[in-house]
């Protein structure tokens, strides 16, 4: 699409970008410029980038949406990937500042504290709720003068050379065997290794109470568990130690491609004492043998699970769409089909998608678009939808618009145009329906 296109910058999410930097690496050749952010940067991931690519500037950004999106860069340097404390955030953009602050007191540099912004780019508050509004936005007196700022929850601290480095979030922080655990050390080590793509430290309840730590990181071609394990007992303090590492194929994640730490604490009273939660041979319940039993092994690897029901939606294990993008991809690399993301929508289960692939010719190559894609909505979406579609909705968002065409006009040359308009924009072929289940959105190919 890139080099189809003509791209020559793009913004992705950090998860987003390892997606593709995982299957399919050169995708990117022809880019001048990349933005990633959203989530801790994988050291390991973006060296890659800039050794496959070293044509292409690479830069890491911050920034919360009350700061109106962005609020830091760093162009992303060999060195950086090699930065103990992971790649830097860099450095305010105009119009902005950054303050990290303990309390109300700013830190010394090198010190850690909350990480502040401050400027022209901050929102006014959170609309109809004064209290949240109040604890995240105050004045404070700063460098000589009077500043508004934002408190984002965000842990970091600024270099003698004023570069912004993350060190995790505030309200992360637990506590085992009377030791305080900062998670985002423990990740940052991680992602320190090479093969670890992405790594969260969680803490495991025990059973008379507090906690044991452990690392949960998923890498395709990596170290093994004990590996990592030894490379981080060589690069932290004895009580940042993981007790244990879990190896994980993916990550559970958010509809906006970030990491799910909910789903994945979820996961984490169940973990097998040999601390695997995910088999690269894991198969189905029940799965025959042959294509089934493939087909299940595969979304077993893509879920991080040991085994998957035959009879269950890909959706309901945990999947969402980047999980899906990634199962094409594995289904194509084990079975030798280019299975389209529509058809794992349509067939939803093992069992309905391994009934689907054995109905292909045995030489069938990949298969094209199915003429009708339906995909479920993420509950935001499918929120704002229900919201536009009540009949007291404001109707700030309905833009009707109206031509007057002074002269002739060819019909067919205006019916093609529009029809080229419709094939290149999915939003325009796209409806919304519920009949069954939960609210889903409905492409149809172009006529």
């Amino acid at each position: 699409l890139i080099a189809r296109e003509g791209v020559t910058g793009i913004f992705l999410t950090r998860s987003v970008f390892d997606l593709i930097m995982d299957e399919d690496a050169d995708a990117f050749t022809g880019l001048k410029w990349l933005l990633t952010g959203g989530e801790a940067a994988s050291s390991a991931t973006m060296r890659r980038f800039l050794e496959r690519h070293p044509g292409t500037v690479l830069r890491n950004v911050y920034g919360p949406v009350e700061c109106t999106a962005l609020a830091t860069e760093r162009r992303v340097t060999a060195a950086d990937c090699e930065d103990p404390g992971g790649v830097p955030l860099g450095r305010a953009l105009n119009g902005t500042s950054v303050h990290v602050l303990d309390g109300r007191r700013a830190c010394a540099p090198g010190e850690v504290g909350e990480i502040c912004l401050s400027g022209s780019g901050l929102v006014h508050g959170y609309l109809g709720d004064p209290d949240a509004t109040a604890a995240a936005f105050e004045e404070l007196e700063l460098d000589g003068a009077v500043r508004r700022i934002y408190r984002t929850g965000d842990r970091g601290r600024l270099s003698a050379q004023g570069v912004l480095h993350f060190a995790g979030r505030a309200d992360r922080q637990f506590k085992v065997r009377g030791h305080r655990i900062e998670p985002a050390e423990i990740e940052q080590a991680a992602r320190q290794v090479d093969g670890v793509r992405e790594a969260v430290a969680l803490p495991i309840p025990a059973a008379g109470g507090g906690h044991v730590g452990t690392v949960l990181f998923h890498t395709r071609t990596g170290p093994s568990r004990e590996d990592v394990k030894a490379v981080l007992a060589r690069r932290l303090p004895s009580h940042l130690v993981p007790d244990r590492v879990v190896e994980l194929e993916s990550m559970p994640q958010l509809s906006n491609a970030k990491t799910d730490l909910r789903a994945l604490a979820e996961r984490v009273p169940t973990l097998s004492g040999s601390g695997t939660a995910a088999g690269s041979g894991g198969a189905g319940a029940g799965a025959d043998a042959g294509t089934e039993r493939a087909v299940a092994e595969v979304f077993a690897a893509v879920l991080g699970l040991e085994q998957v029901p035959v009879d269950v939606p890909f959706i309901e294990l945990g999947g969402d769409s980047l999980g899906v993008a990634r199962l094409c991809a594995r289904l194509d690399e084990r079975l030798g089909v280019a299975v389209p993301p529509s058809r794992v929508f349509a067939a939803q289960t093992v069992s309905r998608l391994a009934a689907w692939l054995d109905t292909l010719p045995a030489d069938t190559p990949e298969t094209g678009a199915a003429d009708v894609r339906r995909v479920p909505l993420p509950t935001h979406q499918a929120l704002y939808l229900w919201e536009g579609v009540h009949p007291d909705a404001d109707v700030a968002y309905t833009c009707p618009m109206a031509w007057e065409i002074d002269g002739d006009l060819d019909i067919d040359a205006l019916t093609a145009a529009l029809l080229d308009v419709q094939e290149r924009h999915e939003a325009l072929r796209s409806r919304y329906l519920r009949e069954e289940g939960p609210v889903a959105e409905v492409l149809s190919e172009a006529p």
